[in-house]
């Protein structure tokens, strides 16, 4: 269909609404039969408060469902934009086993954590932990789309009560 003749069915469907508004029947959700009129599909097409959060789709890389997702479950929280961004936030609490990290006076333990939404490729991780006796450190190695490995590295071989904060950034599709 033209961009002519989208203009004069356009026109047309207001025309319409116009006189149904003055006979007080104006229909403010539109139909199937409206959409195909002006070439396409018109709840695809607008997007308003009630469909700008909800579940994130795509087909063929282009968006399909709502703008922004957001979730939560055991392992966190996590946030899917429409274009492919997902952005998944963990907080992992409690002792962790610690190891002599070679002979660099430091004391590692390793964690797997699993993000609370699969991601297409591995993400960007980055990661700060506190423990009530000492600073430590995270980095991670072994990202798969599902999950990765965390090694929490401290000065000290005694950690008791150990809260690390992870953010994993990549895409969804």
């Amino acid at each position: 269909m033209s961009l002519q003749q989208r203009i004069t069915a356009l026109a047309q469907a207001v025309a319409a609404d116009i006189k149904a508004l003055t006979a007080g029947k104006l229909s403010t959700t539109g139909t199937a039969a409206d959409a195909s009129k002006l070439g396409g599909n018109l709840a695809a097409e607008f997007y308003r408060r009630a469909n700008i959060l909800g579940t994130v789709s795509q087909a063929g890389g282009v968006p399909t469902g709502a703008i922004i997702e957001r979730g939560s479950n055991a392992n966190g929280e996590y946030v899917r934009f429409a274009d492919g961004t997902q952005i998944c936030t963990m907080l992992i609490q409690g002792g962790i086993a610690m190891g002599s990290y070679g002979s660099t006076g430091l004391y590692m333990g390793v964690l797997v954590c699993q993000f609370p939404a699969v991601f297409a490729n591995a993400p960007s991780i980055s990661g700060v932990s506190t423990d009530q006796n000492n600073l430590g450190w995270v980095t991670s190695n072994g990202i798969g789309q599902g999950v990765a490995n965390i090694y929490h590295i401290t000065a000290s071989s005694t950690v008791t009560s150990t809260a690390i904060f992870l953010l994993a950034i990549g895409r969804w599709f």
